[in-house]
């Protein structure tokens, strides 16, 4: 969806663009009214100076910031990890909550905020982790009105499926581990809603948030996408491609599976050679059974009524 409606004021001063959802909102709660198919006027006045002196994001929409404090673990969820840390970095010491863990503990924290109805809102905040090697970990922003769980809004943050405002590599000796740093603006619209929930969510991964600064603090950073993150990260851990072109994910995943199979055939030799012996040691046992029983058939029983010398003797009366 595009913001592809011009917002004037009531002078018809263009202020910014916003979403034709929005556009619907504002004047169906009065504060705008149509000035044409793809424009609304605020009716109420703005004055010249404060026009010059704001964004279309600061006429047009509220910023919620993240603060660890303002977040609690969901206590609806009982498999919850994670703890707020507090970290020192070159701009001093901040506090992040850091959530999730390595195995598949589902961790979820909240925050119940008061919103305006039919107003649009941007979630901020600062992250790095939110991912795995294998690739197969679950981050998520989930926002919905009370009692509104299937009307919920869902940004997955793993492999930054949805789009970061901006994407910077960090040094691992200041972050503490490999990773990059990531700087989160979600919108959404409250529509008639009053209250609303933001969750933040984490499976099989660690990831830390922490509030965002201006963004004008990052732009000294060198630029690094979620690809490129993880590309120079398997590099490190396991070399460049191979000779058959097969990248460092697909050999490590590769070299997994042949030891796996090396493992199945070495369970399957030491089976066939414990039924060879024992089929060995049986065939044994057998040979010498029947060598027994042969023997002992061969052997000549002497006759109780042998008399020593060929004859039978008679019982006397």
């Amino acid at each position: 969806m595009e913001k592809n409606v011009i917002v004037t004021d009531a002078n018809g001063n263009q202020i910014g663009t916003t979403y034709p959802k929005r556009a619907r909102g504002l004047v169906k709660s009065g504060r705008a009214e149509f000035a044409g198919d793809c424009k609304i006027r605020l009716l109420q006045a703005l004055s010249p100076t404060v026009i010059s002196n704001i964004t279309e994001e600061q006429a047009m929409s509220k910023i919620i910031n993240f603060y660890p404090r303002d977040f609690r673990f969901d206590p609806d969820c009982v498999s919850n990890a994670g703890q707020r840390i507090m970290i020192s970095t070159d701009d001093g010491t901040i506090e992040m909550f850091e959530i999730g863990d390595w195995n598949w503990n589902w961790t979820q924290i909240i925050r119940d905020i008061d919103v305006e109805p039919h107003t649009d809102y941007i979630f901020r905040f600062a992250m790095n982790g939110g991912h795995n090697d294998s690739k197969d970990e679950i981050c998520q922003v989930m926002l919905f009105p009370e009692g509104g769980w299937e009307d919920r809004y869902v940004f997955p943050l793993e492999k930054s499926r949805f789009k970061p405002v901006l994407s910077k590599k960090l040094d691992e000796s200041e972050a503490g581990c490999d990773t990059f740093l990531r700087i989160y603006d979600i919108p959404f619209s409250t529509e008639e809603h009053t209250r609303f929930r933001i969750m933040l969510v984490a499976q099989h991964c660690v990831a830390r948030f922490y509030p965002a600064k201006d963004l004008t603090a990052y732009a000294d950073m060198e630029d690094q996408t979620w690809e490129e993150w993880y590309h120079a990260r398997m590099e490190r851990l396991h070399g460049k491609k191979n000779k058959k072109g097969k990248d460092n994910f697909e050999n490590v995943m590769e070299s997994t599976v042949l030891a796996k199979v090396d493992d199945i055939l070495q369970d399957v030799v030491e089976d066939v050679l414990q039924d060879i012996v024992e089929d060995v040691l049986q065939g044994s046992r057998s040979a010498v059974s029947d060598s027994i029983s042969a023997n002992a058939g061969n052997k000549k029983v002497p006759d109780t009524n042998d008399t020593g010398n060929g004859e039978t003797g008679e019982i006397q009366d």
